[in-house]
């Protein structure tokens, strides 16, 4: 963070030169706060591999880039503007935490979503293109509350978006729909023309807007056993979870001006 004691600055990955005392701001012109670090084991001499994780548009994932010459290599010139890496993104969903990189070029981390807590999973089939590193595999090594959840139809959040009170910008929301929306009877059935029939008698259903506190924080794709949308889903309410302008995860923007404007 550049600004001391300001709690909602960006957190952004520094490479310290022991030896000359630099400092390189490796991802300056990432609108992201870096969470965690992540060396990976590449072992064949090229520049290291950084593997990251950070908050993006309501979910927590891992990112990766490769340290670039200018900040290797003594024979390299130091450009005045030097251009920083554009970082990859690992994966897409869910929440991630707890990651490793193996000797054998794999990694190892834990997710979770609105819908499971968390279990293990693999990153394998490792790939070198434009310096990223991608993964042509994921899979789940553990089963963990598998067996527990099974059958309890936990809904897995729909996303919506809508135009913010700040100009220019986009507001994110979940929408949780109650356990047995959908079923015979719900709502009115749609004709061959696109009408809606009448037959069948259309249902309210009660509502809950949930309202996240921090304020540094989000609605993100991840298990809780205090705040999950789907305890309320589950005894009859749809639940609204909006993440309004100048939480975690969207960019710095303007949080100063419009905090938690939507």
């Amino acid at each position: 963070m550049v600004e001391d004691g300001y709690e909602s600055d960006r957190a952004v990955l520094v490479l310290y030169d022991l030896k000359t005392n630099k400092r390189w701001y490796l991802t300056q012109d990432w609108d992201r706060s870096v969470q965690s670090i992540e060396f990976a084991n590449d072992g064949d001499g090229s520049n290291p591999t950084v593997f990251v994780t950070a908050s993006e548009h309501a979910y927590a994932k891992v990112f990766s880039f490769t340290i670039p010459d200018f900040v290797t290599s003594e024979a390299v010139s130091k450009p005045k503007q030097p251009k920083f890496p554009t970082l990859k993104t690992i994966t897409h969903s869910g929440s991630v935490h707890g990651v490793q990189a193996l000797h054998n070029g794999k990694l190892v981390f834990s997710r979770s979503s609105y819908s499971g807590s968390n279990n293990v999973y693999l990153g394998s089939g490792v790939s070198k293109a434009d310096g990223n590193v991608s993964f042509t595999r994921v899979e789940r090594i553990t089963q963990f509350g598998v067996k527990e959840l099974k059958g309890k139809s936990l809904d897995h959040g729909e996303q919506f978006w809508f135009k913010g009170a700040e100009e220019g910008r986009d507001v994110q929301g979940w929408v949780f729909k109650l356990h047995g929306y959908g079923s015979s009877g719900d709502v009115g059935d749609d004709s061959a023309d696109g009408t809606r029939k009448h037959d069948k008698k259309e249902k309210k259903w009660p509502a809950v807007f949930l309202i996240h506190g921090g304020p540094q924080g989000a609605w993100e794709d991840g298990w809780s056993t205090r705040w999950n949308p789907n305890v309320l889903a589950q005894q009859g309410y749809f639940v609204i979870a909006v993440n309004p302008t100048g939480i975690t995860g969207f960019g710095q923007g303007k949080w100063s001006l419009r905090p938690h404007a939507v």
